[in-house]
């Protein structure tokens, strides 16, 4: 009969599936009245009429910028509208994710087994994950998508030879995630020297790359397609990139353009209404265009302040955590509160905790899920960062050139948020597998480097 501590990790091991696709479930019935980003809904309406119209963008009448967001999610909810259904497929969708990089990682045998429990309990207890599914957002689809297509890039890079069939299933997962979310558009030739490196330049690498490469692209064509017929310029990504970059100078107070980090800053949306109109969309294909001309004149104007804003994000990046779970929200009287609600009854119950447990057991113990996930989620992602020295090392000294695929996403992102927008857990999310892989490694690592040097030096007799 196994030890109570090894009958846990026994279980973890054995049931890891099931104890996720619980908790999963769990944290879906307790995140029920997330809001999350239903101001997006009106987006995908759009676009799933614009494709019902023929591919039509004047059909995009509630919001009226038919080129945002990307169409993916769209597509989805031309199948269904229903929360629930759309909710379960998310979560199915990154359950397999999930139990595909577990399985893979297993198979190659990259990782120890107690690396691999460990990997596995991170992963069942890791609330913020699922509910970043158990909210409407073309994002949960895109994370999951990244994470099965960088684990196909694993196998590849694994391979004894550079075949084709794992770049090819890895390109089209990069491209289905990118005609969801565009924002990791270039990770695919991030990774591609990595692909090249892995099997020695030769040509059957450069055939994978191309094969890679080719699937990834190939499948914005139609998206490209529809927004050079519905614009006039051909476009692989969506129309959000000036307003984020232009609201992003808010995260300094201290810009000198007032700017706020707020999607209808009233500086930004002057500028857009002075060009184009007090009717015009912020993320229309012209006021993007403009947005981004006002972006790089910024930049140009005040490269001090432009430096500070990148510092600034490069700094609270490690601390930001990932999009924090709304379970407060079923403490709302009515429908869309919640927080005022929440923020008083956590006062309440730091103030008089055992007398507040009594009176209200099931609210201190939603309060006490609500704090933990947050500091959960804070507390991977700051220990992810700390661990990336290691894991990088690490990965060095070992030639583990498949961990690549792990780091790539996390500097990648982590360069666009800086570069490009602003330290914010929600941008974080859709790398937050990543994130947690890079513990799994890095920690280790910096375990054996500590040992290493704690480790007694060996008498020179003994050496000779």
């Amino acid at each position: 009969m196994l030890a109570p501590r090894f009958a846990v990790w026994h279980a973890v091991d054995r049931y890891y599936l099931l104890l996720a696709g619980l908790v999963a479930l769990g944290v879906s019935v307790l995140n029920r009245a997330a809001l999350g980003h239903a101001g997006l809904i009106p987006y995908f309406l759009d676009l799933g009429d614009v494709i019902r119209a023929g591919f039509d963008p004047a059909a995009a009448v509630r919001r009226g910028a038919p080129t945002y967001p990307m169409w993916g999610y769209a597509w989805l909810m031309l199948l269904t509208q229903n929360r629930i259904i759309l909710i379960l497929i998310q979560n199915a969708v990154a359950l397999l994710a999930t139990w595909w990089l577990v399985r893979t990682l297993q198979a190659l045998a990259v990782l120890s087994a107690s690396q691999l429990t460990a990997l596995r309990a991170a992963l069942i207890i890791s609330v913020p994950w699922y509910a970043f599914h158990a909210t409407l957002w073309e994002a949960s689809l895109q994370a999951s998508l990244l994470v099965m297509a960088c684990t196909f890039m694993v196998r590849h890079l694994r391979a004894a030879r550079a075949g084709c069939c794992d770049a090819l299933a890895a390109g089209t997962l990069f491209g289905l995630a990118a005609n969801l979310r565009a924002d990791m558009l270039l990770l695919p030739v991030c990774l591609a020297p990595f692909m090249l490196l892995a099997h020695r330049f030769t040509a059957r690498a450069w055939l994978a790359v191309g094969v890679c490469l080719a699937s990834a692209y190939g499948l914005l064509l139609p998206w490209a397609a529809y927004t050079r017929a519905a614009t006039g310029q051909t476009l692989f990504s969506s129309t959000n990139g000036g307003l984020v970059a232009m609201i992003g100078f808010g995260a300094d107070p201290a810009n000198p353009w007032h700017i706020t980090l707020e999607d209808d800053d009233p500086v930004v949306r002057g500028l857009v209404t002075a060009e184009l109109g007090p009717t015009a969309s912020t993320v229309s294909f012209q006021a993007d265009r403009l947005l981004k001309e006002h972006f790089l004149a910024c930049v140009r104007e005040a490269p001090a302040t432009y430096a500070r804003r990148v510092a600034r994000a490069v700094l609270r990046q490690p601390l930001m955590g990932v999009w924090p779970v709304e379970f407060f929200r079923l403490l709302a009287a009515g429908e869309g509160g919640g927080l005022e609600e929440y923020l008083g009854l956590r006062r309440e119950l730091v103030g008089s905790p055992v007398a507040f447990v009594r009176a209200q057991p099931g609210t201190a113990a939603l309060i006490g899920l609500q704090v933990g996930s947050t500091l959960f989620g804070r507390a991977v992602i700051l220990l992810s960062f700390l661990c990336l020295p290691f894991s990088v090392l690490g990965g060095f000294a070992k030639r583990q050139i498949w961990f690549a695929c792990f780091l790539v996403p996390i500097g990648y992102k982590a360069a666009v948020v800086a570069l490009l927008a602003w330290a914010d857990g929600r941008f974080t999310e859709p790398v937050y597998v990543f994130h947690v892989v890079n513990i799994t490694v890095g920690a280790v690592a910096a375990w054996r480097l500590a040992v290493r040097r704690l480790a007694p030096c060996e008498p020179a007799a003994v050496r000779g």
